[in-house]
């Protein structure tokens, strides 16, 4: 079972990317884009998905590292 600080590192990463995410639609995007919406379109177009891959990824090598 994984402990409160690990579930807080992933999800804060997670908030992080997403701002990121954010930051980077409003910087190409023609059209305003809401915090919501960057969010809704972070989970439904599959960079939620991604992250958790690659933050997973890079966990199992620090752990065997």
């Amino acid at each position: 079972m994984k402990s409160f600080s690990s579930h807080h590192s992933f999800y804060e990463s997670q908030l992080e990317a997403i701002h990121r995410f954010y930051q980077h639609l409003l910087k190409q995007g023609e059209t305003e884009i809401t915090l919501k919406e960057a969010i809704i379109a972070w989970f439904t177009s599959g960079h939620a998905e991604r992250f958790r891959k690659e933050y997973m990824k890079k966990q199992n090598a620090l752990v065997h590292s």
